[in-house]
């Protein structure tokens, strides 16, 4: 499956090392630093890593987002600045990394994938979607392959001095946007509950042979869609029992309601894989039944024709005496005696309902 695809390219490489292919398709690299108080709010776009990192200042909370991943040496620069470790910096380069969390001393590192859309190649959708979060004191800085659309919402809510975020410090900031990322899936669900009613509609009316090729692709992209959401269950449960100084008790409050969510989604998820296997089942079941009734109308076509095969084979035998081929009522009596074999056989098929 191409979702697997390179998996063996880091075979003998040393850990820590970035390969040169993770960047080639991803976006160019842009950096915006969002630095706010209560009272206050400041949008820049910094050049380097260094006037990136100096946003930090006591009092005041920084989003640093870095999206595209194209310029490693930047992104390294700026990871290093922060105190990441090498294993982590590769973390967000790799595309194939499961979710996790790591907690190293003042350090809080997230990695995961967020899907809003499942499409017909759902692996590439999954891998372009990779997040990575990294919540340090008095900041919080965002790793993206492309443009999250849905980190819209939080910069409206920073944008309004009387939301709760502009009042809180980066760790409900970090909150925020884990609960973004996890209202992705539930747009990804809906999309392929939309996608199935359509499709069931479609089985109902005519399932049309390339309908089994769109479910099988539905299911593999939902397939796709359990193997991030699983490993994010871990990431959000172990966050919100985690124990350091870098997230208050009241922000563990609201990382529990982000669990809960996530638990939806994936029985969602998995409602939903069930009821594409039904579908399935119901689509082989209907062709199955189709092909049947195909064969009972020829069952009954060549059922009919044999003794009336038989009748002609007999008066079509080159015997010299044969009586009735001398009488004048010998033709039609012959044709009668077909039509009337041919209409008790299937006056007794319909009686017994077998046509």
């Amino acid at each position: 499956m191409r979702a697997f695809k390179g998996l063996s390219r880091s075979a003998g490489m040393a850990p820590g090392t970035i390969r040169p292919e993770h960047h080639v398709q991803a976006e160019e690299t842009r950096l915006t630093v969002w630095s706010y108080d209560p009272s206050s709010l400041q949008v820049g776009t910094p050049s380097t890593a260094a006037e990136a990192v100096s946003a930090i200042v006591p009092g005041k909370v920084a989003w640093i987002r870095v999206i595209g991943l194209r310029d490693t040496a930047f992104i390294t620069d700026l990871c290093e600045s922060l105190g990441m470790h090498p294993l982590q910096i590769e973390d967000i380069f790799s595309t194939h990394q499961r979710a996790k969390q790591e907690q190293s001393g003042d350090l809080l590192f997230v990695t995961l994938d967020t899907v809003t859309s499942l499409g017909r190649d759902d692996c590439v959708s999954c891998s372009a979607l990779r997040t990575s979060i990294l919540l340090v004191p008095g900041a919080v800085v965002t790793f993206e392959v492309s443009e999250v659309e849905l980190f819209g919402g939080i910069a409206n809510r920073l944008r309004d001095p009387l939301r709760r975020i502009r009042n809180r410090g980066a760790d409900y900031l970090m909150q925020a946007i884990l609960d973004m990322l996890v209202d992705g899936f539930f747009l990804a669900l809906e999309d392929a509950s939309d996608r199935i009613d359509l499709l069931e509609s479609e089985l109902a009316e005519h399932p049309y042979p390339s309908l089994l090729g769109s479910l099988q692709d539905l299911r593999t992209g939902l397939l796709l869609f359990r193997k991030s959401v699983w490993p994010l269950r871990e990431v959000i449960g172990s966050l919100s029992r985690v124990e350091t100084e870098l997230v208050t008790a009241d922000t563990l409050l609201y990382l529990r309601d982000v669990y809960e969510h996530t638990l939806q989604v994936i029985d969602t998820t998995e409602t939903l894989r069930e009821i594409l296997a039904g579908m399935v089942d119901t689509y082989l079941s209907g062709l199955s039944n189709q092909m049947n009734r195909v064969m009972q109308v020829l069952t009954t076509v060549s059922t009919v024709f044999i003794p009336l095969t038989f009748i002609a084979g007999v008066y079509g035998m080159n015997f010299h005496y044969m009586p009735e081929l001398a009488q004048k009522w010998g033709y039609p009596a012959v044709l009668g005696l077909m039509a009337l074999t041919a209409g008790w056989m299937l006056l007794y098929f319909k009686r017994k309902k077998w046509m």
